[in-house]
């Protein structure tokens, strides 16, 4: 029997319905090619950072530069740990973690909708993970990002009946010093 059980949503999955719906692709479409109105053509926020934008693809071209209709998306990872049972200093103590992602490539306005979040999965308590535990919560989300990065061949979309290639890259992780810590292997503070 399982110690813990880790629920969790495959990428490919999220990706395939997320596509599907009729607002998707035009919203990232209209985004990448004429960012935000009153913005003068130029993106305001993570996607305008020369790291982001000189960021190059598994064929050594800029990442964001695509060809026909193939669609390169960028993604930011967040993990954090939360008190399920509220922060009350004389109340129960307990930690449930939260791995979620969002694509930089929707307007900030739709970004952080529930419905273009991609909520990897939540990491049962009560305690966090351990450095060495994290792993194995990780592990399903880099397999799906390390086919994702030389791209996946989506059969239809909602623009596309015909399927498209989509490429993602992972590039931002926010979390705080512990959850860096744990996720990204750095050093404790």
């Amino acid at each position: 029997s399982p110690i813990r059980i880790f629920c969790f949503l495959r990428f490919l999955a999220h990706l395939g319905s997320w596509f599907s719906l009729p607002f998707t692709e035009e919203a990232i479409e209209r985004y990448m090619r004429f960012g935000m109105p009153g913005e003068e053509n130029s993106w305001r926020c993570s996607l305008q950072a020369d790291y982001i934008r000189n960021f190059c693809g598994a064929d050594g071209r800029r990442f964001l530069e695509t060809t026909g209709t193939d669609l390169h998306l960028v993604f930011t990872l967040f993990v954090d740990w939360f008190n399920p049972f509220l922060n009350k200093a004389a109340g129960k103590k307990a930690s449930v973690g939260a791995i979620y992602m969002t694509c930089l490539n929707l307007p900030p306005h739709l970004r952080y909708k529930d419905e273009n979040m991609y909520l990897v999965g939540l990491i049962p308590g009560p305690e966090e993970p351990h450095l060495h535990e994290i792993n194995h919560f990780l592990r399903h989300i880099v397999d799906d990002l390390l086919a994702l990065w030389h791209g996946v061949y989506l059969t239809k979309t909602f623009k596309y009946p015909h399927g498209r290639l989509i490429r993602v890259a992972l590039i931002l992780l926010v979390a705080d010093v512990p959850a860096i810590r744990k996720t990204a292997g750095y050093v404790g503070h």
